[in-house]
């Protein structure tokens, strides 16, 4: 039976997930309004929704994915560093030294 350690955080694992996924949403959301800044004088003079039009806003959902994602991966690396490292030190491992 289970003691109940795995649905406890006490890592703070949940905190560095969440932070990492506010952080990408809010790269994406920048990144989606400047893409879309980009291609809108554009836009605005296409009457018709044309072949040219869809290669636009296909820009601008691979731009924002994209950013979102680097952002989220790189926060969430970052913390899990961060993390290991602090986590090191409090259990004091020792590091190997060459001699």
């Amino acid at each position: 039976m289970s003691d109940g350690l795995d649905i406890r955080d006490g890592s703070g694992r949940i905190k560095r997930i969440v932070l990492a996924l506010m952080v990408g949403v809010a790269v994406s959301v920048a990144a989606y309004m400047i893409a879309n800044a980009m291609i809108k004088p554009e836009v605005d003079q296409a009457a018709r929704v044309g072949s040219r039009q869809m290669e636009r806003s296909g820009f601008v959902i691979w731009v924002t994915g994209i950013a979102g994602a680097v952002a989220l991966t790189a926060t969430f690396a970052i913390q899990n560093m961060i993390a290991r490292k602090k986590w090191r030190e409090e259990n004091e491992i020792a590091k190997a030294r060459v001699v």
